[in-house]
């Protein structure tokens, strides 16, 4: 950037820039804590995001931006404001407290974040919910996949085994007395 540039960024939002890039006409995508900037021939545009969700902003070849956000891709609609994200088909979390293999070959991973299973397709994920059970019967492999029970999986999964019945249980540390839900 150049001195008039960092000067106008300065004076417009009283603080540094988390990232910027530079589009081929010359305007500047920045972004603080809390919102994404527009400048351009001395005029800002300011979008509000949710607190810490967009780490940072990218160019890519074509002169479209993507952001980096905390779960995953996301372009912005500026019609609506708002962050389209494109998170791919992935595991909940890669910090497993446990893994383990079933008898058909799935490898299960299993966090406080809930369990992550490699299927033949790609990655089905389960997460907790404090309300009903949501399982999705059809399933797109091309983008992330969560379904929801209501367990706690507490502080850590310690051990994740299969059954003689066919089924997974969870070792699952810290779940008593709060919250008073299945774990």
């Amino acid at each position: 950037l150049n001195n008039s540039q960092i000067s106008i960024i300065r004076s417009s939002i009283g603080y540094t820039l988390k990232d910027f890039t530079v589009l081929s006409d010359g305007t500047i995508i920045g972004l603080s804590d809390r919102k994404i900037y527009y400048f351009k021939d001395n005029n800002i545009e300011q979008i509000s995001i949710p607190k810490n969700s967009v780490n940072s902003v990218n160019l890519l070849n074509d002169d479209s931006v993507v952001f980096a956000t905390t779960t995953g891709l996301a372009t912005l609609n500026s019609i609506e404001q708002k962050l389209n994200y494109l998170i791919p088909n992935a595991p909940l979390t890669n910090n497993f407290h446990a893994i383990t293999i079933l008898e058909d070959g799935r490898i299960v991973g299993g966090s406080n974040m809930g369990l992550a299973i490699k299927e033949a397709n790609g990655w089905r994920n389960i997460v907790e919910s404090t309300g009903d059970t949501i399982i999705q019967t059809i399933k797109d492999y091309n983008y992330f996949i969560a379904d929801s029970i209501p367990v706690d999986f507490g502080v850590s999964i310690s051990k994740l085994a299969q059954g003689p019945d066919g089924l997974l249980y969870c070792a699952i540390e810290g779940t008593y007395p709060y919250p008073r839900r299945n774990g």
